[in-house]
């Protein structure tokens, strides 16, 4: 499955709509990558950017929730915190196996599944939140 960023992602923050267009962009080149000849080293440097993109991203969505009192923040914290770990399994996956079959079949279930429907969910729940925040 491939997937690409479309407005129906954006939550009406312009921070977080553009850190989130990168992330789908970024993991929609990796699903491309694992259908090329060549794809084991992108892979590898799409992992490792998407690892440390997705630490900086959720920790500006998290100092934005706590500087303006998000409610839901504990359990959005959580959920991100559970998507580190995925996201590190498929890492391990990848150092142990390579650029494989079933590290690509994770990748679409681990990612992009959970990313879609976290932005589509939790995320617009927050941004819904801030911008009546930012309206008051």
């Amino acid at each position: 499955m491939s997937v690409e960023w479309n407005s129906t992602l954006e939550i009406g923050i312009p921070e977080i709509d553009e850190q989130h267009k990168e992330l789908v962009v970024a993991v929609g080149r990796l699903m491309v990558s694992f259908g090329e000849n060549t794809a084991e080293e992108e892979v590898r440097r799409l992992l490792l950017f998407l690892n440390q993109y997705v630490t900086d991203h959720f920790s500006t969505e998290e100092a934005l929730m706590v500087q303006h009192g998000y409610p839901a923040v504990e359990g959005h914290k959580a959920r991100h915190a559970e998507f580190i770990a995925s996201f590190r399994r498929l890492i391990d996956e990848f150092k142990e196996n390579g650029a494989t079959t079933k590290l690509a079949q994770m990748t679409q279930f681990s990612v992009v599944t959970w990313l879609l429907n976290h932005i589509g969910r939790e995320d617009k729940q927050l941004g819904a939140f801030l911008k009546a925040e930012v309206a008051t």
